[in-house]
Formats: structure tokens, sequence, C-alpha cells
């Protein structure tokens, strides 16, 4: 009976791990690709749904704009970055005057006079048309302001509190192996082996330098700025269509910011992109960038990795309003040279740790069941991360908004903000507090890849993640049931569960899907504290460490988790309430709050002060995406474009099953 039920598991693991990789290829091969490269077109600068903009800041009657005065109220030397303004205000009238800024009036902002005497400009509480931040004037008051983002101090309180925290849990105390285990590979027998004496591990130091200080001079080197003098008219008359406005421009490999001077009366009446048909397939790379009343030029960027000779900056004119284009300007920018920095550190440290590897195993040998748990759950990584080989993006129904948020981090550390709490931005340049509503810990990843166009930073960071999910897997499954093979078969299980790939590929939800690499960490924590004999003295840390990354990730998933854990704890009332297992929880809990506090104040005091659009979206009854039992019992899926609950039946449903 043993051997039978046995079979019988390994049947039915068989089918739900292949089942798994069938539907990541199929999904690979079936959808359609999408290549999104400048943060206009994938709605950064729209953002669409507007559910964290205050009530009466409605998205379609937003639009570029410089502050606007009140009469009698001057203001000049105007620049801006991100968040911050600066400009020189007079106020010629006896009376107070009024100066709208675009930006979202957002409670933390500040204004500072750096000159000028008697009374002060100030923020009002009332904002001004579509919900811009209002500042008052004092009468005849001359002189320069500051308009910044600064949140509130106790912002900053609660960030020093959580990194503190943060610091006391990942104590290497509360970090080291159970007694008893195998010793791992140590700084101290890695030192041993005395790798400077190694023939390869020298010679390929020796290259990797080269190599890096090569990308540095070349990074540094005078970035090269051509100017284009000419003009062109588009109208009615014009007829909707293609225009070329400057060609046989002559550019070396590189990435470079486009700056096309023009004027129109009508929003999106054109799009100014670029266009070559001598290099490469995928040897130019942009998507150009509408052109709008309230901006005099583009500023979009291309990423060339072939030199040309007959490059071509295009306008496609919809055939409705004017436009006017003026001088050209096309900037170099340091970003490619950069990525090649990054790509060869990250393969540098990559062939290093081959090196560390070999030298290490002939010295110390490395057990067969060790490599043969690093060859499996490498090849998991591998079957879950095939979509993501590829030089765009797969369709997803969240895709777009997802390189909205890595694009909105980028932009927000490049205008000075840490932790980023506004993208600077989003809806046309007014700012947005996505970040505050929705944390993006570890979008900070992909947003930090500076110089890779952001499908690439989107595809590493998927490529992270898989791996992250496999090996905390593997961590946790093979330390629950103490075996690990049964450790690699639920690595699988779980890294290849159809809803994951569902998740991460059909919807492209990647904040779910970072969500459910912390699931088997609150799982194994539980499994300590509850099971084992003395696993409450530090159960509890896997247990804050997954919550904090479910918060950080995806609230909405916490929210479910901790409801299930909840149930648990109900179901196993009396030893919940042992004094060592109840005194492991509070411990957890507590821990979570603190480490994740730098987060959960903004959050809190936002929602709870701030009048925003979410608070008045009626949300979905589970009804409306519930699933037919028939659901359960599939294994292998066509990729449908259907979602379930919505009037479909089973014909081209989504593969939502458990696998």
């Amino acid at each position: 009976a043993g051997r039978i039920y046995l079979a019988a598991a390994g049947a039915l693991a068989f089918l739900t791990v292949g089942s798994g990789v069938y539907q990541v290829n199929s999904i690979a091969f079936d959808y359609a690709p999408v290549y999104l490269y400048t943060a206009e077109n994938m709605g950064t600068l729209h953002q669409a749904s507007g559910f964290f903009l205050p009530v009466g800041c409605e998205v379609e009657e937003m639009h570029y704009h410089r502050p606007v005065p009140e009469e009698g109220l001057k203001y000049d030397e105007y620049t801006r970055s991100g968040t911050t303004m600066a400009m020189r205000l007079e106020n010629s009238t006896e009376a107070t005057r009024y100066l709208e800024v675009p930006v979202t009036g957002y409670y933390g902002y500040q204004v500072t006079a750096e000159d000028g005497g008697g009374d002060k400009p100030y923020i009002v509480p009332h904002r001004g048309a579509h919900g811009d931040l209002r500042i008052a004037v004092p009468a005849f008051y001359t002189g320069s302001i500051l308009v910044s983002y600064k949140g509130d101090p106790l912002f900053r309180a609660a960030e020093w509190i959580s990194l503190l925290s943060l610091g006391v849990i990942l104590d290497l105390r509360l970090l080291e192996e159970e007694e008893g285990e195998e010793e791992e590979m140590s700084a101290q027998k890695i030192w041993e082996l005395k790798l400077w004496k190694e023939k390869p591990v020298c010679l390929f130091t020796a290259l990797f330098f080269l190599y890096m200080v090569f990308c540095a001079v070349m990074a540094v080197r005078p970035c090269q700025e051509h100017l284009f003098e000419g003009s062109f008219s588009f109208g009615a008359e014009s007829g909707p269509g293609v225009t070329t406005v400057y060609g046989g421009i002559c550019l070396r490999p590189g990435v470079y910011r486009v700056e096309l001077e023009y004027s129109t009366d009508t929003d999106v009446a054109g799009v100014c992109s670029v266009s070559d048909g001598t290099v490469f397939a995928g040897g130019l790379l942009t998507n150009g960038e509408h052109m709008y009343v309230g901006l005099d030029r583009t500023g979009y960027e291309l990423w060339l990795y072939e030199g040309t000779e007959d490059l071509q900056i295009t306008v496609n004119y919809v055939g409705r309003g004017s436009i006017t284009t003026g001088n050209l300007r096309i900037v170099e920018t340091r970003k490619l040279w950069t990525m090649l920095l990054a790509a060869g550190a990250a393969l540098g440290a990559g062939v290093y740790l081959l090196l560390i590897y070999r030298c290490y195993n002939r010295r110390f040998p490395v057990s067969r069941e060790k490599k043969q748990v690093f060859f499996f759950v490498t090849a998991i990584c591998l079957a879950s991360s095939i979509p993501y080989l590829c030089g765009y993006n797969i369709t997803g129904a969240d895709l777009t908004y997802h390189l909205q948020r890595i694009e909105g981090v980028k932009d927000g550390l490049l205008a000075g903000q840490f932790p980023v709490r506004l993208e600077p931005r989003w809806v046309f340049d007014h700012g947005y507090a996505n970040a505050i509503f929705y944390c993006n810990t570890f979008l900070y990843f992909p947003a930090l890849l500076l110089g890779f166009p952001v499908v690439t930073s989107y595809n590493l960071y998927c490529l992270a993640l898989n791996a992250a999910t496999a090996w905390i897997s593997y961590y946790c499954f093979s330390r629950i049931f103490r075996d690990r093979s049964i450790g690699i078969l639920c690595s699988a299980l779980y890294t290849l569960s159809i809803f994951r790939i569902y998740k991460l590929l059909v919807t492209s939800a990647v904040g779910e899907g970072t969500a459910m690499t912390f699931l088997p960490l609150v799982l194994y924590g539980m499994y300590k504290i509850y099971e084992e004999e003395d696993g409450y003295r530090r159960g509890w840390v896997p247990v804050t460490l997954g919550m904090c990354g479910l918060i950080q990730s995806h609230v909405l998933t916490c929210e479910i988790t901790a409801g299930g854990m909840i149930l648990f704890c109900l179901f196993h009332l009396r030893k919940t309430f042992r004094r060592n297992t109840f005194l492991a929880l509070v411990k957890a809990a507590v821990s979570t709050a603190l480490v994740c506090l730098w987060f959960l104040v903004p959050f809190l005091d936002y929602y709870l002060t701030q009048d925003v659009h979410i608070k008045h979206v009626s949300g979905r009854t589970i009804q409306d995406r519930g699933l037919y039992p028939a659901h359960l019992a599939f294994h292998f899926w066509k990729t449908g474009s259907s979602t379930p609950g919505m009037g479909n039946g089973m014909q081209y449903s989504h593969p939502v099953g458990i696998g």
C-alpha cells in the first residue's frame, strides 16, 4: 500500500511539474511580444486609473503646464527637477496673491524662502485647478523660493526605527545554522585556498580588470552633442502620416537623448520617433514620444547598438491640429557604458564563483547530494524563466503598470528622493503617490540598473524573482521535511505552479508574484514554532522575514496570509497559548510591524488623512473571479485569454488551476 501511495504521489507530482513546464513554454510561444522602452509610451505621464490621486484631481482633466500666477504676481528663473521646483517671485500688489504650481497637492510639500524680507510664502490647504498645489505669496513679497516634497518628520523617524529593527533581526547569531548540520563553505576555508596563486584566477582577474577599466574610461570620456537647425510645419492640409524632419544623421553606438523643439495647439497631435533601416534588427530601440501643448520639446532616449550614417527623426502626424518643429539636439549619455559595466560586474562575479567552487571542490570535495541540489534547483530556475530570456516582454494585463513603477522609482531616485514616496513624472509631471500606497522596496533592484532599457531591467528582475523563489522554497521545505530530495520536489511544485505562472506571465502581477516568494518562509516559521521542540527560539525570525516581504510587495497577499494564520492559530488553540509559542508569535508580529514601519506610517497617514479616489472605489465580490470545480482538475492548459467568472464558462479560460 505504501508503494502504491508513493507511486501515485510521484505520478501526480510529475504531472504537476510537467504542466508547469508546458504552460511556461506555451505562454512563451503563443503570447504576443511587447517592446516598450520609452516611459511616456507606458502611460507614465498620464497614469490611467488615478486611484491614489486626491478627490478633485481627475486624470483626464490634467495636462502639462507651467506655474499659474494670479494677476499682479510674476515669476521667473523657473527650474524643476522631479518634485523640486525653484523660482523667483514678485508680488507687486498690496494683497496676498496665489500661485498654482504643477504638482499634485499631496500633504508633505514645503516652501522655503531663500531671500526676501517680511512674511514668507506658504502652502494653503485649498488646492488649485485640477488639484494643483497652491502657494500664498504675501503682499509686496519679492524673493526666491524652493518648493520640494519632504514628507513628514514622522516618516524619517519610522525609517530609522525600521532600519535598526532589521539590523537586530538579521544579527548573525539569529541566522546560525542548526546544531548538528554539516559545516558549509566558510570564509576561512576559502582563504585557505590561496586563490591568488591559482593561474586561472590570476588570468581572469587581469582580463576582468582591463575590461572594467576600459568601460570606466569610455564612460567618462566627453559625450557627443549634435545640433541641427531647421523647421517643419504640419496642418490639416498635410494629411496624416509619417514625415522625416531630419535625416542622414551620423551617430556612433551609444544611448542618446533626443530633444526636438516644437509647438502644437493640440495634445497628442503627433509622435516624434526615430527610424533607421541600416542597423541590424534590435540595433535601435525606442518608442518615441507624443507631443503636447504644455511642452516645448521632446525628451526621450534611444539605444543604438551599431554605428549609423542614416538615422532619421520622424513625426507621425495624426491629421488634427497643427505642429511646428524647430531645432534638434541629440545628446549622448553615459548609459551604454554603465550598462556594460554592470553586465561585466555581474558576469565577473559569476565566473569568480565558478573558479572558487572549482578550487574549493578540489581541496574540500563537495558531496554528491549537494551538487544534485544545486543542479536541480538551478534547472527549476531556468525552466520557470524561459519567457524572460528574450529581448522583449510577454503581453500581460498589468505589465505597463509595473514598468511604470520601475520607471517611477528610477525617476524618484534621480530627483533626490530616498526612499521614493512620489513618482515625479507620473500624471503629466505632477507626481503620484503610488509608492506610498503600494510599496516598491523590491523594485529598487531593476530601477538601479541604469543604462538598461526598462524591458531588460524587468526581465532581469523576474529572473532574480524565480531564482529567489526556487531557492527559498527549497530551503524551507527541505527543513520542514528534513529531506533534500523532498525539498527539491517541493521547490519544483511551488516555483512551477500554474497559479504562480499565471500571475507572473499572463497578468504580469509582479506584486503578487513577488509576494509568493516569501510565503514558504511564513510556513516554515510557523512549522518551527508549533512543531519543533525548541523552534520558538528562532522560528519567529522566518515568520518576520516572510511577513515583511509580503507587506513590502503586496499588502493584499499579506492580509490573506494573516487571515490564514489566525485561523490556524485558532484551530490549534491549546498550542497557541503555550507561553513560548505565544511569545514567539508576539515577537513575529511586533518585529514585522517595526521593520515595516517606514512604509506603514506614511501609508496609514495618507490613507486615513487624505481623501483619495481609492477610498471611494467599490471592490469586486469573490464570485466575480471565482473558479469552477473543473478548473482545479486540469493540468495542461491552453493559453486562454478569458478571465473566469466573466460569463464565458471554461471557454478560453486563463490557466488558473492548481496544476
